[in-house]
């Protein structure tokens, strides 16, 4: 994998998270 990939992958991560109302899992899981 490209660095660019990588990049866009999580970019696309991190849009779907902020997206979603998941921050509570998030918070969860990051601990």
């Amino acid at each position: 994998l490209t660095r660019e990939r990588v990049r866009q992958i999580k970019e696309k991560a991190i849009r779907r998270l902020r997206h979603t109302s998941r921050s509570k899992l998030l918070k969860a899981y990051l601990g």
